[in-house]
């Protein structure tokens, strides 16, 4: 999915734009220091999700996979922060 620049998208309620800029502000205080503990989930699919994946992660034995999955994770979060501020950012039409 790509924000295409010359569409006009509508105009965020203001539930939604606090919404917005709580997570802009949640993700911009993440820091080297933060562990998975420090991170709320809101949901119960989500706490079971990452359950699910962090048992998965303790079972690998190779570094390079490890590696490769966290390079991979890590690019994810940076292109969602991204995605959230160019959001935030535009020019939004009703």
């Amino acid at each position: 999915m790509h924000i295409k620049i010359n569409k006009k998208y509508k105009k965020p309620n203001e539930t939604e734009k606090k919404a917005l800029e709580a997570l802009i502000q949640i993700l911009d205080n993440c820091n080297d220091d933060m562990k998975p503990e420090d991170i709320q989930l809101n949901s119960i699919n989500g706490s079971f999700e990452f359950e699910k994946i962090s048992r998965e992660i303790d079972t690998i034995g190779d570094l390079d996979t490890c590696k490769a999955m966290l390079k991979a994770y890590v690019k994810l979060y940076i292109k969602q922060r991204e995605t959230f501020a160019a959001t935030a950012k535009m020019n939004l039409d009703p």
